[in-house]
């Protein structure tokens, strides 16, 4: 099954140490901002104190291996920019995961509790738990 992941399930991995556990066996897609959120979160938890500094680069060295395939289809800007308005988001990062859920007609798998909740009035969302 395709799938569309974050940056919240991507730095997850990463930290867990790359095991895909439930994602395993599916295709992994996402837009090509993937990599550069999921760095950027990794660099805010050194930031905070929450992981070494060592072991983030480590995680971000990673993303490059990680069997996720990026999309950035015709339209997906647009699409994003009408969803986010649709859901009254200020911004259109997370609008471009649900976007190309929608025009690749698959779910998207997160584990950020806020585009859930938006995020299911457009598309079907899942956690890594729930495949």
């Amino acid at each position: 099954m395709r799938l569309v992941v974050d940056a919240s399930v991507v730095v997850q991995l990463q930290i867990s140490g790359g095991r895909l556990g439930p994602l395993a066996g599916h295709e992994l897609v996402g837009p090509s901002l993937l990599l550069s959120e999921a760095t950027s979160s990794i660099r805010e938890q050194v930031h905070r104190g929450e992981i070494p500094a060592d072991r983030g680069r480590g995680f971000v060295e990673g993303l490059a291996g990680l069997p996720i395939n990026l999309h950035d289809p015709e339209g997906l800007w647009i699409a994003a920019w009408d969803i986010a308005t649709d859901l009254g988001w200020a911004k259109t990062y997370d609008a471009e995961y649900v976007a190309l859920a929608r025009l690749l007609e698959c779910s998207l798998v997160t584990l950020d509790l806020r585009l859930q909740r938006g995020a299911s009035r457009v598309v079907r969302v899942l956690t890594p738990t729930e495949l």
